[in-house]
């Protein structure tokens, strides 16, 4: 017992005047090497390009109505319509003015004449991973084992509504990875795929309800719209939004790092690709600094069975000290930097927003969603707050499916909803 006690102190003085044993000092060498690009983010003038729009398949009512029996099941939901589903393809500029390729999928009911109508949503997936195989477009449906968002996107559409799901940047570029929880390259991508399927000549035909656009997202999905909200007035003032809504919402970094040790390897390995001044050898402990360049492969289906949730497991004493105790802007200035940079929903005002929260929710407590949704209030953000009894996270999509389809009608046809702000 001395003998152990006696070598884990060492290894403890060690590792604070910066030794790290070879297995780790691997790991950082593999990160460094990586073939990911390592930009410099400087914001640069926002342009898209349009590149195609491309008719994928037909869905029948009955499959559309497979989908929603694995999505929304036992809610007594029946499909409205048959779906056509197709693939936009474009150019978004990132942040040193190149551009990268984004697809995103488009999920159209059959209108039953020429003249109706639907509501456009372009939704964001939570998170599936940072490699191109990972990206939500391409899962597996009769699996769904990255969230089932093939079958809630055919559900939704069934309903009545356009729904467009795009993939990060990242994941169809195969020289970079997605840089998840960028908030910059989140918003690039939902307004550049809204604003080309809204103006591009071969898109004018579908059944859009004039000015309606409505961003929407589950966990990272919803840290995503809210970007989405906080950019437009920069990157596309000539889109007019409609609605924001969160499923379970991650918006604030610091909360998903004491949340979620489970995926902060994902937001190390991405944060240090894209920051150089971001260092995860700061952060983590000894082992999952070893362990870091899975990251870069795991899917989240993959990445939940081999990561910890013990968050002292995570990261390393100090670091968690400060993250538990709120010192982090003290202690790690640039890391803090990155973090509050990337904090989403507290820059817009006046669009009216719903927000849904389980109490029950592990990854974005209740206690943190009613606290946001106060901030936004005082920014004068008309919220919709539903909270739901005995609900968790990985439910608040089906959950909350009827109410979801009821707000945004509502809001399309300016029809008055319940507001928390006064």
């Amino acid at each position: 017992m001395l003998i152990a006690f006696v070598a884990v102190a060492v290894l403890g003085v060690l590792l604070s005047f910066g030794w790290r044993s070879s297995d780790t000092q691997q790991g950082i060498d593999a990160l460094a090497s990586s073939p990911v690009a390592s930009p410099s983010p400087v914001p640069s003038q926002f342009r898209t390009i349009f590149s195609s729009f491309t008719f994928d398949r037909s869905v029948t009512q009955a499959d559309a109505q497979r989908s929603i029996n694995s999505f929304v099941p036992g809610q007594g939901i029946t499909a409205q319509y048959p779906v056509d589903v197709y693939t936009l393809s474009i150019e978004i500029s990132v942040e040193d003015g190149s551009y990268s390729p984004v697809k995103a999928l488009v999920f159209v009911p059959k209108a039953t004449s020429s003249a109706e109508r639907f509501p456009l949503l372009v939704y964001a997936a939570g998170t599936t991973g940072l490699d191109d195989r990972c990206a939500p477009s391409r899962e597996n449906q009769a699996r769904t084992s990255f969230g089932n968002y093939i079958n809630q996107m055919t559900s939704q559409a069934s309903q009545g509504f356009v729904v467009m799901m795009p993939n990060y940047e990242g994941l169809d570029n195969p020289d970079r990875l997605q840089y998840y929880f960028s908030a910059d390259l989140e918003a690039r991508v939902l307004l550049g795929t809204a604003r080309e399927l809204l103006r591009a000549r071969s898109t004018q035909s579908l059944p859009i309800q004039k000015n309606t656009l409505f961003f929407g997202g589950y966990s990272q999905g919803g840290h995503a719209s809210f970007a989405a909200a906080d950019f437009s007035k920069l990157y596309t003032p000539d889109l007019k939004i409609s609605g924001i809504i969160g499923h379970g919402p991650t918006t604030n970094l610091y909360e998903f790092l004491k949340d979620n040790p489970n995926l902060a390897p994902y937001l190390m390995y991405a944060f240090h690709a894209y920051y150089p001044d971001f260092t995860p050898q700061d952060i983590l402990t000894e082992n999952e600094l070893r362990r870091l360049p899975r990251a870069r492969e795991l899917c989240v289906d993959q990445a939940f069975q081999y990561n910890t949730t013990n968050q002292k497991l995570m990261y390393n004493a100090q670091f968690l000290e400060a993250l538990l105790g709120g010192t982090v802007p003290d202690k790690y200035p640039a890391i803090a930097r990155r973090l509050e940079q990337n904090t989403t929903g507290l820059y817009y005002e006046g669009i009216p927003t719903f927000i849904v929260q389980g109490d029950r929710d592990p990854i974005v407590t209740l206690e943190f969603q009613k606290q946001f949704a106060d901030q936004l209030c005082e920014n004068n953000v008309p919220v919709t707050f539903a909270e739901y009894k005995n609900l968790d996270h990985f439910q608040s999509r089906m959950r909350s499916f009827k109410d979801t389809s009821d707000w945004i009608r509502k809001i399309a046809n300016n029809q008055p909803v319940e507001k928390l702000c006064n």
